[in-house]
């Protein structure tokens, strides 16, 4: 039989297992445990995120049978005031970042500032020269 990989929200993050198809919902309660340190007690199971469709399928009953299949995503509520601790494979929560974290940023390159320094003072010599230019020719022009 194939694995079935499975997405779980819970308080503290979302966690992807991995189980066997012919698992039963205890095997999945206990992966939940190993990876949230929630027990088994203390875990009730939702197939949606308003947490109004409990699993109530027994611990001995199949994946299958309680309708759980490759690629759900689950959530689950804690019971009895547990605290959520992921680890494993989990993704947890993004930490804040401080400014500390950030690499430092390259040395400024003198030529590239010198670069675009002459390139902005080439169109304003070329703005003021295009007027001289005519002035130019309608100066011989005149003579």
């Amino acid at each position: 039989m194939s694995d079935i990989v499975l997405r779980v929200n819970s308080p503290g993050g979302r966690v992807r297992l991995t189980l066997k198809a012919t698992d039963t919902v205890g095997t999945l309660r206990q992966k939940i445990a190993e990876h949230c340190h929630i027990e088994p007690a203390q875990q009730e199971l939702h197939t949606n995120q308003q947490l109004t469709q409990p699993i109530t399928a027994a611990d001995d009953a199949s994946l299958t049978h309680a309708g759980v299949r490759h690629g759900d995503l689950l959530w689950l509520k804690v019971t009895g005031g547990a605290k959520v601790e992921i680890r494993g494979d989990a993704i947890a929560p993004a930490a804040k970042m401080k400014i500390d974290d950030l690499p430092p940023l390259p040395p400024k390159d003198a030529s590239k500032t010198g670069g675009g320094g002459a390139s902005d003072a080439g169109k304003q010599e070329g703005g003021a020269s295009a007027p001289a230019s005519r002035q130019d020719s309608v100066g011989s022009g005149g003579s």
